[in-house]
């Protein structure tokens, strides 16, 4: 009896209780509130996420074998109103079994985003011009951060009048720990809103599972994740070795880019993550290894500041990865065929660093358009690569724009690499000589393991 009182106690101590009924806590009543149709009933867990991502009107961003997204991105379809405040995003994740049944897993909905508040035009240009705008900079993050304190307040008002009082509640672990308000509503639906850093406002609604876990990923074994990867790996006829089952996830602008790439990346392995929660962690990487570059004042004071923003990104994927038991390391590793073969004939793909001219680019994708997919033809094409191969030194590096690319593929026959960024909604899947990406690397290459 004395060991019943424990256990019941300690996961009152952990869980929320369920929060105190308010006036109306129906499901109606809650669509009215978000502005949107939700819940169908009382239980939203039974419902299948292509039934919810319907009524969401939500289209699907991915869907690999183990898992996928639906959200609304830059969608114009997006609800304008949703608990009195203006929603940026609405994101539903769902996992795939072995069958293929999916089951929804969180929806998530964003609210006052600081890195879409502000405009993107604070954030171009060079230094001195980036400075001379400081004052009208301030104005902006100030305005920002008092909408999203505003919001948290509306957001706030309404759950309680709706749900009653909640319960303080840590979410999450490391740098991506938050402290939320949480309530539990038929029990087995958990509603945390959170605000962490005055970033943005968060509203997620998780199952219980998800919630003993604190919002932590499962711990995949290393040799049953070195299998799941090894499926993934698919080789063609034209003698192409790729990766198969990686996510693409559109970046919203360009300084969402680079973190939407690694969110490409974790979600492959299997850890949920957004691109919010990514900016956010490198954000507190930045403050805490003392850089001089305010994420925000734009105060370009390194002579590549986007490098050392773009290494606070992977220091954040990595507090995220270690989350599931797993960490993502730089390699010193030069970019090499043999070099690269060795990881993705694994089904690891790899994360590198690269300062690409723009029209370098747009000419890859016009001539991967002519790139042979059978393997007669693939000879030929290795031939007419020659030319390419001898003008490849022209190629200079743009310190404007420092990219990060997913490396997921190879050929041998043609010394040509595949890679991957959430730039090109198009075209995912872009190839390249590897004297062409010698001449383009920043020399930087992280992987997971």
């Amino acid at each position: 009896m004395r060991s019943l009182f424990l256990i019941i106690f300690a996961l009152s101590a952990i869980l929320p209780v369920t929060a105190s009924a308010g006036k109306n806590d129906s499901p109606q009543a809650l669509n009215q509130a978000l502005g949107m149709k939700l819940w169908n009933d009382r239980d939203l867990w039974d419902d299948p996420p292509e039934k919810i991502a319907e009524r969401l009107k939500l289209p699907l961003l991915f869907k690999s074998d183990k898992s996928g997204r639906y959200a609304y991105g830059s969608s114009k379809d997006k609800p304008k109103s949703s608990l009195g405040v203006k929603p940026d995003d609405v994101v539903l994740d769902f996992s795939v079994d072995k069958d293929g049944k999916t089951k929804t897993e969180a929806v998530t909905i964003m609210f006052a985003n600081k890195n879409t508040m502000i405009p993107q035009k604070v954030f171009s240009g060079k230094a001195a011009a980036v400075n001379r705008n400081r004052s009208y900079r301030r104005k902006a993050i100030f305005n920002a951060e008092s909408e999203i304190k505003t919001s948290e307040d509306i957001i706030y008002k309404k759950l309680k009048e709706l749900l009653g009082y909640p319960r303080n509640f840590s979410y999450g672990k490391n740098k991506t720990k938050e402290k939320c308000k949480a309530w539990v509503w038929n029990k087995n639906q958990y509603i945390l809103l959170s605000s962490p850093n005055n970033e943005y406002v968060r509203l997620r609604v998780v199952p219980l599972e998800i919630m003993k876990r604190r919002g932590k990923p499962d711990r995949i074994r290393s040799r049953d994740l070195a299998q799941i990867l090894l499926e993934n790996v698919e080789k063609l006829k034209n003698g192409d070795t790729l990766i198969n089952n990686v996510p693409f996830y559109p970046a919203k602008n360009k300084k969402n880019l680079v973190p939407a790439t690694w969110v490409c990346y974790l979600l492959y392995f299997g850890i949920p993550v957004d691109v919010w929660q990514l900016d956010l962690a490198a954000n507190m990487n930045s403050i805490i290894k003392g850089s001089n570059n305010d994420p925000y004042l734009g105060e370009e004071t390194y002579p590549d500041s986007r490098l050392q923003e773009y290494i606070s990104l992977a220091d954040a994927a990595n507090d995220i990865a270690r989350t599931a038991g797993l960490s993502i390391a730089r390699i010193m590793t030069t970019i090499k065929s043999r070099n690269i073969e060795r990881y993705i004939k694994k089904g690891v793909p790899l994360m590198w660093m690269a300062a690409p001219p723009q029209d370098f680019i747009n000419k890859l994708i016009t001539r991967n358009q002519e790139r042979p997919k059978e393997s007669g033809a693939i000879s030929n094409w290795n031939k007419s690569l020659a030319g390419i191969r001898k003008k490849a030194r022209r190629i200079k590096c743009d310190k404007d724009n420092i990219r990060i690319f997913m490396i997921i593929g190879f050929n041998k026959t043609t010394e040509e690499m595949a890679v991957s960024d959430s730039a090109h909604p198009q075209n995912p899947i872009i190839w390249m000589t590897f004297d062409e990406a010698r001449e383009i690397s920043k020399n930087r290459i992280w992987l997971i393991k």
